[in-house]
């Protein structure tokens, strides 16, 4: 079925031409190619540029991805953003977590880096897989935090290590492509909610004088404001989904 294959090949792909495969999946999947621009900004290369050295802008998805763990967790205690009593990330965790061992917790959150285009030791290029079983996101949530640049921010939450919902932003300026999977955990949909996992691939494209980040939406966008989802598909397996944000 095709969401199977969609899913199936974002999990595992692994260099610029498997991401733009994905991309091209999508597009046969919807039956047209809807662009929806990163942060809704289609001159958005300044946005997608940034300072600073590469290793310290693979942490700043790390620290996303531990504060995806700590919101699932607090979110199916608490129910509730503001009856989370926690002061601090490390209290949340002391909190969340005491009673797993450091090899469960460690299992929450992990980082692996693959041959992009092989030899990395020529071509310098690397792929960052980065998966969790923190809260996710259903289709919807995607373009207003990771794809929304700062829109929605966790600058009120003491127990995240998140403020400014920027992090992923650090990432976008320095890969060809961006795969990401993610699913909303069960536990935390809504009334009338549907579980799916959302599938989207953040590629460039020369327009006019400028480069353009974009992904694919499921309808047409055309200003801010419009609703424009990324593909998605029901799950169609029985074991805990585990979201998977790739860079190359």
């Amino acid at each position: 079925m095709p969401g199977i294959d969609i899913v199936g090949m974002a999990v595992s792909a692994r260099t610029f031409d498997e991401a733009v495969k994905v991309q091209d999946m999508i597009a046969q999947a919807i039956g047209a190619r809807h662009q929806r621009p990163l942060v809704d900004m289609p001159n958005n290369q300044g946005f997608a540029s940034t300072t600073g050295s590469f290793d310290y802008k693979i942490l700043e998805n790390v620290t996303n991805m531990q504060d995806a763990v700590l919101e699932r967790a607090a979110l199916a205690k608490f129910k509730d953003f503001s009856k989370v009593p926690f002061g601090s990330p490390h209290e949340a965790a002391r909190g969340l977590f005491s009673d797993l061992s450091d090899e469960e917790r460690a299992k929450r959150v992990t980082v692996e880096l693959h041959e992009s285009d092989p030899p990395t030791n020529k071509s310098k290029r690397l792929t960052a897989i980065l998966r969790d079983f923190g809260c996710g996101m259903a289709p919807s949530q995607v373009p207003e935090t990771i794809f929304g640049g700062g829109r929605l921010h966790k600058d009120e939450a003491d127990w995240l290590q998140g403020a400014f919902g920027m992090g992923a932003k650090a990432t976008f300026g320095n890969a060809r492509a961006v795969v990401l999977v993610t699913r909303r955990a069960p536990e935390l949909l809504g009334p009338g909610e549907e579980d799916r996992i959302a599938v989207a691939v953040l590629l460039r494209e020369q327009r006019h004088k400028t480069v353009s980040t974009y992904y694919l939406a499921v309808n047409r966008w055309n200003k801010p404001g419009d609703e424009a989802d990324p593909y998605s598909g029901p799950p169609l397996i029985t074991r805990p989904w585990n979201p998977a944000h790739t860079w190359h």
